[in-house]
């Protein structure tokens, strides 16, 4: 059984997936973002928000909106990055082929 390679281990194993973009932009990877992108952007901040108010109890507020705060933009860097893997053909990337019209082969 074959397992797929690392992002960081491109040099060595070749490219796993089909490339769209080979270098795409901030606004290519915001166009690229998916549903459930959106989704664990959304669901991080909730429970993120909900560790604030449980857990700072003289300032509940201040530490849930903070945690909320820090952890939207934390996410979603990690899922813009994880967008342009996809464009790069890094990661899976079988639905952005299909909207691209590229047909979907991914190395072994």
């Amino acid at each position: 059984m074959t397992t797929r390679p690392e992002p960081l281990a491109i040099g060595i194993y070749g490219q796993p997936y089909p490339l769209l973009n080979e270098a795409p932009s901030l606004g290519s990877a915001f166009r690229n973002l998916r549903l459930s992108d959106y989704g664990a952007v959304a669901g991080w901040t909730a429970l993120a928000f909900a560790v604030g108010f449980t857990g700072g109890r003289p300032l509940r507020r201040q530490n849930s909106i903070f945690l909320a705060s820090f952890t939207v933009c934390a996410v979603s860097l990690m899922q813009l990055a994880t967008s342009a893997e996809r464009l790069r053909g890094l990661r899976e990337n079988e639905v952005e082929c299909k909207r691209y019209g590229v047909p979907f082969v991914a190395q072994d």
